[in-house]
């Protein structure tokens, strides 16, 4: 962001009555206050862990043998 942008932006959020955050809002809050890396890092974990779930447990439904046609960009030699 543009340094010019983030002092304008801070300037006018500092004129602003400070609000509590609501219940609701504030894991979110804590969320986005967290370095890119940390937010990296925990997103990865869900992704594990969410691909362990999914490994872990019965298809829903079964695959086509061939649920699209094969497209081919080679000619065939006929």
């Amino acid at each position: 962001i543009d340094p010019a942008v983030v002092a304008l932006l801070r300037d006018a959020l500092a004129r602003l009555d400070a609000e509590p955050v609501p219940e609701h809002l504030e894991d979110a809050a804590e969320w986005v206050g967290q370095p890119e890396a940390a937010r990296g890092e925990a997103l990865r974990g869900l992704l594990r862990v969410a691909d362990r779930i999914v490994r872990s447990r019965e298809p829903v439904r079964e695959r086509p043998s061939e649920p699209y046609p094969r497209f081919s960009s080679v000619r065939r030699a006929s």
